[in-house]
């Protein structure tokens, strides 16, 4: 994930991840704000966290410095489809 590929390869993993997958119901703001938190640590690294209500409570808590953040980041864009200009 960070670093282990390269674009090309990240690009035909998401193409064969994604093409049989069906497109999710968008996510209410409420609902986001309720299972996604960010935060900062006292030594400036970034964390994530995601929780699942519906599972008792269970949540996994990501510890990133900034070039994994950046990194992430980039990932999480490379999952969106094109904007088409009109």
């Amino acid at each position: 994930m960070f670093g282990l590929f390269k674009k090309d390869e990240i690009k035909e993993i998401i193409e064969n991840a994604t093409k049989d997958a069906e497109v999710p119901a968008p996510i209410d703001d409420q609902s986001l704000h309720d299972n996604v938190r960010v935060g900062v640590t006292n030594d400036g690294r970034t964390t994530l966290t995601l929780t699942n209500h519906n599972n008792y409570m269970s949540s996994m808590t990501v510890t990133m410095e900034r070039g994994y953040v950046k990194q992430l980041v980039r990932l999480l864009e490379a999952t969106l489809p094109e904007e088409k200009n009109d």
